[in-house]
């Protein structure tokens, strides 16, 4: 794909019938993923306009959306999508005012972060009571199940052998630990046998998509935005990367966030049995796609499977 402003501004206003007032772009493009804008049009109304990348993501976000649109869920509810004149597919959503919580992390202090992850657990907490499935994995814009996957376990075996496969055809320095640790997570399958329950996951649940704003000189929850990754799955993964990102290093925001959490779903106190394996799976999971792509997240990655992978 190739944009730039010019030609954005172009198609908003074939879109909207009015001109663009002010454009930014705030995507990553060095994973050669998605545009996304922020964009203010010149009757005042603030958008953020992203341009897919990957295929399968747009009906993903679609999907969640809809389904979240009459909740109490801090989402975008108003939206819009379609496809550009070269393929692309593209959504138009509200702007929610905020900064992401990564840029505001390592600023505050104890108390506002242990507040505000009471918040982030409220808000996680919705999004994984608001609805069972009976399937995980991929669905399309209409929320149907596209691989028809009906229990756990499978879903997790094959988007395991996705990965290794992924990470066979690379070369890489540190293949023989990756190997390694793929062997540990395959004889240990049958830690997640009892997951059962298919609800609807963020898969992407962190500061990056956590929006912040200060009231009263208070920090409070005001969006959670990036569902593309949304999907019907184990909500124990959702957390497991809240653990990657902060609880390692932080047990009293721990604690606050599963206060918030519990108020509306209970953690299944099988999960902290389960978390070393989830951990050691998700840096393999990382490291699979990152090495070439996002070499500074292939490293955490990397460090999290070393740190994990003895415990089995």
């Amino acid at each position: 794909m190739s944009y730039d402003d010019t030609r954005v501004r172009s198609i908003i206003r074939k879109l909207f019938a009015m001109d663009v007032e002010e454009i930014r772009s705030i995507g990553h493009y060095e994973l050669n993923r998605h545009y996304v804008y922020y964009i203010r049009l010149k009757g005042g109304q603030k958008v953020i306009f992203k341009i897919f990348g990957i295929k399968n993501r747009m009906p993903r976000e679609i999907a969640s959306l809809s389904l979240l649109k009459n909740s109490t869920i801090k989402c975008p509810k108003y939206f819009r999508y379609g496809i550009l004149d070269d393929g692309n597919e593209w959504m138009i959503y509200e702007y929610i005012e905020g900064e992401q919580l990564d840029k505001l992390y390592k600023t505050m202090t104890l108390d506002e972060l242990k507040k505000l992850f009471f918040e982030i657990g409220q808000e996680l907490g919705k999004i994984h009571s608001y609805k069972t499935f009976d399937f995980f994995g991929d669905w399309d814009e209409k929320g149907k199940s596209i691989h028809n996957i009906r229990d756990y376990y499978t879903y997790f075996v094959r988007s395991f052998e996705i990965q290794l496969c992924e990470l066979m055809q690379q070369n890489m320095e540190e293949k023989r630990i990756l190997i390694e640790a793929a062997e540990k997570i395959k004889r240990n399958f049958f830690l997640i046998e009892s997951i059962k329950e298919s609800r609807l996951c963020h898969n992407d649940f962190d500061g990056r998509n956590i929006l912040i704003i200060c009231q009263n000189g208070e920090y409070k929850v005001n969006g959670i935005v990036d569902f593309e990754q949304s999907f019907p799955g184990n909500i124990e993964m959702d957390i497991v990367r809240l653990y990657f990102r902060y609880f390692l290093e932080n047990k009293d925001i721990e604690k606050t966030f599963f206060e918030g959490y519990n108020k509306y779903i209970s953690i299944d106190e099988g999960f902290f049995k389960r978390l070393d394996y989830y951990l050691l799976r998700l840096g393999f999971g990382i490291c699979c796609w990152t090495y070439y792509k996002a070499p500074e997240y292939y490293k955490q990655g990397l460090e999290l499977v070393k740190k994990y992978i003895n415990k089995f």
